[in-house]
């Protein structure tokens, strides 16, 4: 089985990478990403901030980053010790040994809005990009449509290699860069929810769903996972598989 995450747009380059952590690999739509990049590098931090919603001092920030795209002066790690969201503060892949980070490059793909489909290994500079973009250069409107029929057959390619099951921990508006009808013919996809009683209702809150899927990704690499009905067995945060509300294709945890 084949674990997808989202990326996220806190990024964290200044911890070191661990010793234990294996030489950085390469992505596989790197010129896609130059492309992408060049586009962005047309954009002021005026522009930036509007498409983005970013304050002045992200924007600039993220200026500053389109300039010296592919240079030294952009910082660069693997992709896993990269990105710092919520997802990834409960990963904690800063204290992963060598076999995890292993596991992690074979079994686990992030769907990135500038690099594509990426292994944890792969080295990204740092960036910040959303999918409703309109990039100059790229000619098919947003990033959704200029990724959807690039990642949607190597998305089920590389998933086939991995029995035919994509663990879907992503984001439904990272998710939506992929064709989900195509996916659906062709390979399993299980996706995981997890939500909380409040006021005798069951809710999905963003927040403890982020940090559900970061903990559960990890349940999987450090317990080496391949088979999904091991999944059940989580119970972390005092979540627990709940039989009754999931099915074949939606495994619900419940607290």
């Amino acid at each position: 089985m084949l674990i997808l995450l989202s990326p996220t747009r806190t990024m964290n380059m200044s911890t070191p990478v661990p010793t234990d952590c294996p030489p950085a690999t390469i992505p596989h739509f790197l010129n896609e990403a130059k492309q992408i990049a060049k586009g962005m590098k047309e954009l002021s931090s005026e522009k930036l901030a509007k498409e983005m919603k970013l304050n002045p001092s992200l924007a600039k920030n993220s200026y500053i980053a389109y300039q010296h795209f592919g240079t030294p002066k952009n910082p660069s790690k693997p992709a896993i010790l990269a990105y710092a969201g919520n997802v990834y503060k409960e990963l904690n892949a800063y204290n992963f040994d060598k076999t995890d980070f292993e596991y992690a490059q074979k079994n686990v793909r992030i769907l990135s809005t500038l690099y594509g489909w990426i292994k944890p290994l792969d080295k990204i500079e740092v960036y910040r990009m959303m999918l409703q973009m309109h990039v100059p250069g790229i000619s098919k409107g947003n990033l959704y449509n200029f990724w959807r029929p690039k990642l949607t057959p190597f998305c089920i390619d590389d998933t086939l290699k991995h029995n035919g099951i994509l663990i879907n921990l992503a984001s439904n508006e990272i998710l939506k860069a992929l064709d989900s009808i195509s996916l659906n013919k062709n390979i399993r996809v299980i996706n995981l929810i997890f939500k909380d009683y409040r006021n005798g209702k069951l809710q999905s809150f963003q927040i403890y769903s982020k940090q559900a899927r970061g903990k559960i990704a990890r349940y999987i690499i450090k317990n080496k996972l391949y088979n999904p009905e091991d999944l059940k067995h989580f119970t972390e945060d005092k979540y627990h598989y709940n039989g009754h509300l999931s099915s074949e294709n939606q495994y619900i945890f419940t607290r």
